[in-house]
């Protein structure tokens, strides 16, 4: 099982770099996206995460998830961006809050959107995080377990008598 989660977690949120050259525009629902690369913004520092995953094994391969992610705020940003893959994201559920204040009711979230070209997930605030501080981004979420052997996934082998297991 350890194996699968440190497998896992990047496929839940990936914070990789990289990049692709040139410049290009994309259309997601009625969002336009504009961008030179597929970098994550770097306004945010991910410090600490914290996934909980129930996966219905018996049932039809779906994975209930929350996730809580710690975040350092190096420049003021008004938007959150995660990378997501195969991820349905509970929109209701999201959450911004001070580490210091974990009670507080949160920064409101004004918009939430998908850029399936660059797989962000983008959640927009309706202020400013504050440079120097830290949040907490919490979320539910919902995703299957995949036959592609890639991420949280499930497979089969043959035993050593033949049977598939």
């Amino acid at each position: 099982m350890l194996y699968f989660l440190s497998k896992l977690i990047p496929w839940i949120l990936c914070m990789c770099i990289f990049e692709v050259t040139g410049s290009y525009q994309h259309k997601s629902g009625s969002q336009m996206f504009e961008y030179e690369d597929l970098r994550l913004p770097t306004a945010l520092k991910p410090l600490h995460y914290v996934v909980r995953l129930q996966p219905l094994i018996n049932g039809n391969f779906s994975v209930m998830g929350s996730v809580q992610i710690e975040m350092e705020v190096l420049e003021a940003t008004s938007n959150v961006t995660l990378h997501i893959l195969g991820i349905n994201t509970k929109n209701e559920s999201v959450k911004v809050v001070p580490v210091d204040d974990p009670q507080n009711p949160g920064v409101e979230i004004t918009n939430h959107a998908f850029d399936s070209v660059r797989q962000f997930y983008v959640a927009t605030l309706a202020q400013e995080l504050e440079q120097g501080k830290n949040y907490y981004l919490s979320m539910n979420f919902e995703a299957y377990l995949s036959e592609q052997l890639y991420g949280f996934y499930r497979s089969t082998y043959i035993d050593a008598e033949g049977n598939e297991v």
